[in-house]
């Protein structure tokens, strides 16, 4: 950035205070964690993992489609779009699979077995 500028200049600490729409606010430490973990109260401050995917394109799976990707495997999907981007897919309302979708295939980057 300082080269951008035309200066120079380093930087001393940094500090992310958002990804998406979870705030630093919202956040509690590993140790906090852990003792929910020690009590079985996790449940009340994990949240489920779509939400963390709202801002990406949702695949609705069928049985032999849902499949193919816990094993990996690319999937030709017609009726996407062939511009590329990140999707994900689930089948009966959990998510099998997070990928990317380039030209109409499916491509399975992480896999979900429940």
């Amino acid at each position: 950035m300082a080269v951008a500028l035309g200066t120079a200049g380093y930087v001393s600490a940094l500090r992310r205070t958002a990804v998406g729409k979870y705030g630093a606010d919202r956040a509690i430490s590993l140790e906090h964690l852990r003792e929910l973990g020690h009590k079985g109260c996790l449940h009340e401050v994990l949240q489920p993992l779509e939400s963390a995917l709202d801002d990406i394109l949702a695949i609705e799976a069928d049985s032999a489609l849902s499949a193919k990707l816990r094993n990996g495997q690319a999937a030709f999907l017609p009726s996407q779009s062939a511009e590329e981007i990140m999707a994900y897919a689930t089948h009966q309302n959990k998510v099998v699979a997070i990928g990317n979708l380039k030209d109409r295939v499916f491509r399975p980057v992480r896999v979900f077995n429940y």
